[in-house]
């Protein structure tokens, strides 16, 4: 039993904790109107009480001014406070509706902002950790939806407490033996709707991965290409039966949740309408005696209504606010995330200048969760304005590079160097600024395209000759012209007048945007693998003509590619299995002689 009433007041601990911190959240930028709205719903609960209590009056002086056959000037009064009680109530209703819609339209703001900065904020390694994803989806489907409607019912509670104090008042002095009958009466639909709320978020935690997979196996029939992939492969129904599937497994449990709630809920409402009945009939032997006026009777029931209606309001909404709690302590865990990358009190801001000099030092990095590492024992130099080629198998830790590059990630041992500083005490912005990286995968944003080519450096003014320039080094002006709008043209075709591009002019237009950014370190991960022979020529002219104020460090698969550049580095099993020019491996016939030789004799015999 200690147990059971331990959970419970831990239950409305929680409640009031996240009470505080929420409000704390909207206080400073909407103060003025929380009050308002809080304010317009405790005149609402007195409004209830007023008018119940005016026509109380009214019906007791009724039979009066029947008997003398006039309207008293005590009639008149009650019947003008009648109407005056019946209509300012509405104008408030009204009034504090409108509030409420500025104050859901700034929530819906406020929460979603919030989630998407924090995200923003984190570093690499905990949004791919798998210990904070199913966190990190809950908040995102859930957090900001309960947060807002926590704070919402904040305002339906404080009317509701009102409404109890009042009503505890009146039956105080009145009836005290109401209050025995109707408050323990209410108590059972408090706990059945507290059990419920952590029953459905149990369920909503105990089922992340099935969540993830819906949502993924949903994603695919939201793009074109996966679409058209599953068609021509006949993969719909196959696809439709594993939503179906899902959906049963889930809904499974949600069901019998609903249905063991329905009874619950169905025995605490029939105790405390028993309640209610009693206390009705308890008041009508003095009504028919003449003890009670029919006013004051009125006076009483309608009391006892409102009392009632408050008892349920506050164990219905308590139920609620701790249904909506969990998923509130979630979105305070998500918010309360530390990046996982220290960052120095006294961090280097590097300067703006020429390309700086990268060392990967006896670095060995294997992923959170992971002891193999990807890079054992690996150490490389980057000379200043050097053109790096890196090239090996799926899996060599060429991607991992990149990422230890940007420092998502601190090796476990060893140390990466800029100009001989620690990247680990380098401050990560002024480090970014120096940077342009273009993954096999990039975003495919859709905005006019001189705008998506400007996203390269937003935090710069815009800058039309710059764009055009980008766009004449990555090849991507020569379609850009061709388009209706050029450069103002609108990307993707969900949008108004927006055209969707080719593969090819995707990618150019990524390089564009990463070139824009006028990088002193450029990292370019297989930048030409979906761009036709052509355009790949020159782009890789141009890229090896680059000026030595800047480096670039070039992954490819297509070993032609890294034939201009100074030098190239093989990646075996994580470490440096070679590294020299074109002509130097060649010679020393070892891995990237014997795969140069295969992906010539490849294209030879293809004939290209």
């Amino acid at each position: 039993m200690s147990n059971y009433f331990s959970r419970y007041a831990s239950a409305l601990s929680q409640i009031a904790r996240n009470s505080v911190r929420l409000i704390a959240m909207v206080w400073s930028d909407r103060a003025k109107l929380f009050i308002s709205i809080a304010g317009l719903f405790l005149l609402g609960s007195v409004a209830t009480v007023l008018r119940s209590g005016v026509q109380g009056l009214l019906l007791n002086e009724l039979p009066k001014a029947a008997q003398e056959h006039a309207f008293t000037r005590r009639l008149i009064l009650l019947v003008a406070l009648s109407i005056v009680v019946t209509l300012v109530p509405q104008l408030l209703v009204i009034v504090r509706d409108y509030l409420n819609r500025l104050f859901a339209f700034y929530l819906e703001q406020k929460f979603a902002l919030a989630i998407v900065e924090k995200k923003g904020q984190l570093d690499l390694g905990v949004l791919e950790n798998p210990k904070h994803n199913d966190l990190i989806n809950v908040v995102t489907e859930q957090g900001g939806r309960h947060a807002q409607a926590f704070i919402d019912r904040q305002f339906s509670l404080l009317e509701n407490v009102a409404g109890l104090i009042i009503g505890f008042s009146i039956f105080a002095v009145s009836s005290w033996w109401v209050l025995l009958m109707i408050v323990p009466a209410v108590i059972p639909e408090l706990l059945a709707g507290m059990r419920y709320g952590t029953r459905v978020w149990g369920i909503h935690h105990g089922r992340s991965e099935l969540r993830r997979r819906f949502t993924e196996l949903c994603s695919h029939f939201g793009q074109a290409v996966s679409v058209a992939e599953l068609k021509i492969f006949q993969n719909v129904p196959t696809f439709i039966g594993k939503i179906r599937a899902i959906f049963g497994r889930f809904h499974a449990e949600e069901r019998e949740n609903e249905r063991e709630q329905a009874l619950r809920v169905l025995g605490a409402c029939a105790i405390s309408e028993l309640a209610m009945a009693g206390a009705f009939v308890w008041f009508l032997p003095a009504v028919v005696q003449g003890d009670l006026q029919i006013g004051t009777f009125w006076f009483l029931v309608n009391s006892v209504v409102t009392l009632r209606v408050a008892l349920y309001g506050v164990c219905h909404n308590l139920a609620e606010q701790y249904h909506s709690s969990l998923f509130v302590s979630d979105f305070f865990r998500f918010m309360d995330l530390k990046p996982a990358l220290p960052r120095s009190a006294a961090a280097i801001v590097l300067r703006e200048g020429p390309a700086p000099v990268i060392s990967f030092d006896k670095v060995t990095f294997a992923y959170p969760g992971s002891e193999r590492p990807v890079l054992r024992d690996f150490s490389l130099t980057i000379r200043s304005g050097e053109k790096l080629g890196l090239v090996g198998v799926n899996g060599a830790g060429k991607s991992t590079f990149v990422k230890l590059l940007c420092r998502f990630y601190d090796p476990q041992c060893g140390r990466i160097t800029v100009d001989g500083h620690d990247l680990r005490h380098i401050d990560l912005e002024s480090w970014y600024a120096m940077l342009g990286v273009l993954g096999q995968d990039y975003c495919h944003f859709r905005f006019p395209a001189n705008e998506t080519i400007a996203l390269g450096r937003s935090s710069m003014p815009f800058d039309q000759l710059r764009v055009e320039e980008a766009g004449l080094e990555s090849e991507a002006d020569r379609f850009i012209r061709n388009w209706p709008q050029g450069y103002d043209q609108m990307l993707g075709r969900e949008f108004a007048g927006g055209i969707e591009p080719s593969g090819g002019q995707w990618q150019k237009l990524a390089l564009a945007r990463t070139l824009y950014r006028g990088p002193s370190v450029l990292v370019l991960d297989e930048p030409t693998a979906s761009v036709d022979a052509e355009s790949e020529a020159r782009i890789l002219e141009r890229l090896s003509t680059d000026s030595d104020y800047r480096s670039v460090v070039l992954i490819a698969h297509r070993f032609s590619v890294l034939r201009k550049t100074d030098r190239i580095c093989v990646i075996e099993n994580g470490s440096v299995k070679e590294l020299g020019t074109h002509n130097e491996l060649m010679e020393s016939e070892g891995t990237y002689s014997r795969l140069f030789s295969l992906q010539a004799a490849a294209y030879q015999a293809s004939g290209r």
